[in-house]
């Protein structure tokens, strides 16, 4: 007996270690090899083939937050491709903390075939998604290995949501959160590298000098149409000295600047003369510069509140440039030597005057508040610069030509040229070895980036595809960068990643306030309407969306129209019908008892209706009822009524049906939950109609 089990023993020894040394690893379902754990990324990988046998480029990759699409006739799926049929593959993992059976929804219209650990959920399920009955499949606890595969109408027109449902939990859309996938497959690299370079090359403005490309093209990438600042008419706010030494090195006074050194082939003497003759010319070409008399007198203490409530901290620092910031905000170090007093309070008040697609958004501030903040800025930005003689304005009218500002730069006077560089695609592979991308660039009229060697070999890659990589605009795709350039997760929650804001106000700020629950970005395309998405972003929206926060929301002017699609986009939702006000008298009337403070849900305790503002206490508070037809789509409104925690599980909100069934409300519909806030929907809709009779258009 002792021997078999030593025998026994030995065998499964033997089996370990050559298993082992082979590379196998045995793991029970649901689990991954460690090295696979380590390259996940969020999202899914999508791979995109084009259909149309014409086209070159006929395949693109990229990582999605969900399996969603919403592609209108004529448009593209993805940056690559050009419109036209295609399909897509989505391929990850749905990871789980339990395993279970969940029910799986689609909606849209198409071909979907999806399968979850080998087996199928749909096999070419076609025609009006949202016609088929869902499917059950059992999950397992950890990683679940998800395919689905879409193909498009023949018109090249798309739209897929894929939802799920579980035993605690009604149909929603799939978590983010839970979707995973490998981060180092070779197409997706390169997707990603690619991607990274044609923003590169977007922002740095390449095609202003380069040829081959119009940058104005219907559908092109909306990144092209940025011009830089107009520099004859915003110079008069600047100081001198200050635009000097921006000319000379800018990523001195500046962390993470698009403007390149252009006078660093130059002995100093000689480039530090030319500096200063180009200053001298665009001071003669500005308006008059802003003086003390144009803008009250400040109070810095009143200065630093704003600056914390309304979330400057998160972004900038006073430190200088070249330190490093934990949060990789901007520093402000130098600011006080840039504008003359009072400039920078009307720079605070529009900051888009002279710069259409500047980051700084429009916070809605004040002359008064911007005085402020002006002032509290100057106590604090510490950096300093030279003091030279004035340079001679003809000298300086020739340099701003020879140059080549005007390809860059939005001017009055100047005409904007035609790109006279060479094309940049039409020698396939000196793209990296030649002119901007050399990495030590010291020919004189060559520009110098501050691009280290990902980034050239990421425009690289880009340049390798051709013009097509910036012909044709992705909404989806530039709301994904336009929430990373503008540092949306700053003040905002996405996917589960945490806002840096609390913290950074727990560490810096004096105010003594705790952190505010900024609405999270996780579901914003999926719960708004695109139409008050874009009047929120363009700061055209009349009113605050959430008064009671000390925090407002700032506007995006320039990018306010493809951000709101795009943020859309995301969740599968395409341009929506104008709204309609449709309201059942009898159900809007449930919906008022519903509504009341003595015969229903109290609503009135935390939202404002109107005018009538609420009893909570501040901190309690939410949205004004009055918008909520206009805000909300109504399939996010029966999400949220059922389970306001499973969205946002720090929300105050009640939840008024804990079994997703009924609510304590019997005397209305016999307390049926859905019945009860479909009555309150008609009654939020009564609210709006009533609003619009009143005033007009909202």
């Amino acid at each position: 007996m002792c021997r078999r089990a030593i025998c026994c023993c030995g065998l499964i020894v033997t089996v370990l270690v050559t298993g082992q040394a082979s590379g196998f690893q045995t793991l029970r379902p649901g689990r991954l090899p460690k090295d696979l754990r380590a390259r996940l990324i969020p999202g899914l990988q999508a791979v995109f083939h084009s259909l149309d046998q014409r086209q070159t480029q006929r395949e693109d990759t990229r990582v999605d937050r969900l399996p969603t699409l919403a592609v209108a006739r004529g448009e593209t799926p993805a940056a690559l491709l050009a419109p036209g049929p295609f399909t897509v593959e989505w391929s990850g993992y749905l990871k789980l903390r339990l395993k279970g059976s969940y029910q799986f929804y689609l909606s849209g219209r198409g071909q979907v075939s999806m399968e979850i650990n080998g087996v199928r959920v749909w096999e070419e399920a076609a025609g009006d998604l949202g016609r088929l009955p869902p499917q059950r499949a059992d999950l397992l606890r950890g990683y679940n290995h998800l395919r689905i595969r879409y193909r498009s109408l023949s018109t090249g027109a798309a739209q897929l949501r894929v939802d799920w449902s579980g035993n605690d939990f009604a149909r929603e859309p799939i978590t983010p959160q839970r979707l995973l996938c490998d981060g180092a497959t070779p197409g997706l690299q390169r997707g990603q590298q690619v991607r990274r370079g044609r923003f590169l090359a977007a922002r740095f403005h390449c095609f202003d000098c380069h040829k081959g490309l119009q940058r104005h093209e219907i559908g092109g990438m909306p990144e092209l149409n940025r011009r830089a600042p107009d520099l004859l008419a915003g110079a008069g706010r600047l100081r001198a000295d200050w635009i000097v030494d921006w000319i000379l090195d800018p990523q001195r006074l500046r962390n993470r600047t698009s403007m390149p050194r252009l006078l660093h082939g130059l002995p100093a003497e000689l480039a530090e003369r030319q500096a200063v003759d180009l200053v001298a010319y665009l001071l003669t070409q500005s308006p008059r510069k802003v003086t003390d008399k144009d803008v009250g007198a400040g109070s810095v203490e009143r200065g630093e509140a704003l600056f914390e409530d309304r979330g400057c901290i998160g972004c900038h620092r006073f430190s200088p440039p070249g330190e490093s910031d934990e949060w990789e905000r901007l520093s402000l170090h130098f600011v006080a030597a840039k504008f003359h007093a009072g400039a920078l309070a009307r720079f605070l008040v529009d900051p888009e005057q002279h710069y259409a697609w500047t980051a700084m958004p429009n916070l809605g501030l004040t002359l008064m508040e911007a005085a402020d903040l002006e002032i509290f800025l100057r106590e604090n930005s510490k950096g300093r610069v030279a003091v030279r003689a004035a340079g001679v304005a003809a000298h300086g009218e020739k340099l701003f030509t020879s140059l080549g500002c005007q390809q860059c730069h939005l001017t009055a006077v100047q005409k904007r040229l035609p790109a006279v560089a060479r094309v940049l695609w039409s020698e396939k592979g000196t793209a990296a070895k030649a002119g901007c991308l050399l990495p030590d660039v010291s020919a004189i009229g060559v520009p110098a980036f501050a691009l280290d060697k990902a980034g050239r070999m990421a425009i690289a890659a880009a340049l390798q595809v051709g013009p097509q990589a910036w012909r044709r605009g992705v909404a989806g795709e530039f709301a994904q960068r336009q929430v990373q350039s503008l540092r949306c997760t700053t003040c905002h929650q996405l996917d589960g990643e945490q806002s840096s804001l609390g913290y950074i106000l727990d560490e810096e700020a004096v105010g003594g306030h705790p952190p505010e629950a900024i609405p999270d970005l996780t579901w914003v395309g999926d719960k708004l309407r695109s139409d008050w998405t874009r009047r929120l972003l363009a700061g055209q929206l009349g009113y605050r969306a959430r008064e009671h926060l000390r925090i407002q929301m700032p506007a995006f002017v320039s990018r306010a129209k493809w951000l709101s699609r795009g943020l859309a986009v995301q969740h599968g939702y395409g341009p929506e019908p104008a709204l309609r006000i449709e309201v059942d008298p009898r159900k809007a009337a449930v919906g008022a008892q519903l509504a009341a403070m003595d015969t229903g849900m109290s609503c009135h305790r935390c939202h404002p209706i109107g005018n009538r503002q609420p009893q909570a206490p501040f901190d309690a508070r939410s949205t004004n009822l009055i918008h909520v037809a206009q805000r909300l789509r109504r399939s996010y409104y029966g999400r949220w009524m059922l389970n306001p925690q499973r969205i946002d599980p720090a929300t105050k909100m009640l939840r008024f049906a804990p079994d997703g069934k009924q609510t304590s409300l019997r005397q209305y519909y016999e307390g049926d939950a859905i019945r009860q806030f479909d009555a309150l929907w008609h009654y939020l809709q009564s609210l709006h109609q009533s609003a619009g009779k009143d005033a007009g258009n909202p």
